[in-house]
């Protein structure tokens, strides 16, 4: 009982106190009610909530990033299943294993370029070429791991000594790859043509399905095989 007093003592002391400590007493919270939201009111909500903005004329190149995604993703497993990864956890030979790891991993180390290439073209030259070449670099993608695979096999990738006839001697990994870089290389280029200068590389060209991959697909492949190799003669000495 006293310990109960001499609590109550000291809570009376504490309040007298209580202005020169700059304490207050708090405000009474005055509870509103809430307005009742009507059933139109929430069937707009949901509406607007359902269906964002759409940006039109982009609609091409959305739908070649999403399928270049899921392409991705069907490539992806073939390196960790040969490697013995998934049901049976049966490992394939090394020629099999460095099939699948590459079908993927030059997928991979091409996607900078040719996502960022095909937006930038989308964006400021034209959403139409932008997805037809985006079209036929999926295509020839999907052509590297069945061209590996078929005229390869347990050779490798199929390779052939540089030539000046088109890729090479056919069947070789070149028909896949350096159309996909002559259309990157295309759509990047027409971006600082018209940016810098007001050019129109598709009108200039007439036909960029054709130009992209073929023209300056095989431009990339001489550009590549000629000039570097004497570069790199240039500079042995640098590493000798």
């Amino acid at each position: 009982m006293l310990r109960c007093f001499a609590f109550a003592i000291m809570i009376a002391r504490c309040s007298a106190f209580a202005p020169a400590f700059g304490l207050r007493s708090a405000a009474p919270i005055v509870l509103k009610a809430a307005t009742p939201i009507t059933p139109v009111a929430l069937k707009t909500a949901v509406l607007r909530t359902a269906t964002p903005a759409m940006l039109t004329g982009l609609e091409g190149p959305a739908l070649i990033n999403a399928a270049w995604v899921i392409l991705a993703y069907n490539l992806m497993p073939l390196g960790p299943t040969a490697n013995g990864l998934g049901m049976g956890g049966k490992s394939m030979n090394d020629a099999q294993k460095r099939w699948g790891d590459r079908a993927f991993g030059n997928m991979i180390e091409q996607a900078p370029m040719f996502l960022s290439s095909l937006w930038l073209h989308a964006l400021f030259v034209s959403s139409t070429v932008a997805t037809q070449l985006g079209a036929i670099y999926l295509a020839l993608r999907l052509c590297y791991p069945i061209i590996w695979a078929v005229w390869g096999g347990a050779k490798g990738v199929p390779f052939n000594p540089y030539t000046w006839k088109v890729f090479g001697k056919f069947p070789v990994i070149y028909y896949s790859t350096f159309p996909q870089y002559g259309i990157v290389f295309y759509m990047a280029f027409a971006t600082v043509l018209k940016l810098a200068f007001g050019l129109s590389l598709n009108a200039l060209v007439m036909n960029p399905l054709i130009a992209a991959p073929v023209g300056f697909g095989i431009f990339l492949y001489h550009y590549a095989y000629v000039l570097f190799p004497a570069l790199h003669e240039a500079i042995a000495g640098l590493f000798a």
